[in-house]
């Protein structure tokens, strides 16, 4: 008894390795055998940026650009004859919206307020 399990255990596992040769040998193709694992590529700075780095911008060049812009009296009678200028607000150029009762202006934003009578209508119906 002994001997038939040793001897079918001799058989499984030459059968085994038969499958694993049969399966090596179809599959040959596509198993990695002279794998190439590339390199790691590094940056090497070229001489003439080096020395553009290592040379001092001049200040000159490293100070920003200051602007200033100015509107002198002439500019304001151009504005107001174009109709972009309203004396009196704060801020000028700002686009004018009429102010009849209906709407509040804050700070640019315009809100409307709809009349009382609209979401409470009066009871006084003519029979």
């Amino acid at each position: 008894m002994v001997k038939t399990i040793i001897r079918e255990i001799f058989i499984m596992l030459l059968l085994c390795v038969a499958i694993v040769l049969v399966f090596a040998i179809t599959l040959y193709d596509y198993i990695p055998i002279n794998k190439v694992i590339p390199e790691k590529v590094t940056y090497e700075v070229p001489e003439d940026i080096k020395v553009e780095l290592e040379s001092n911008v001049s200040t000159e060049e490293a100070q920003p650009l200051n602007i200033v812009y100015s509107v002198d009296a002439s500019d304001l009678e151009d504005y107001e004859q174009s109709g972009s200028y309203v004396p009196g607000k704060p801020n000028p150029f700002e686009a004018y919206t009429s102010n009849n009762g209906n709407s509040t202006i804050l700070g640019g934003n315009t809100t409307t307020q709809k009349p009382t009578e609209e979401y409470y209508p009066s009871n006084t119906s003519t029979k």
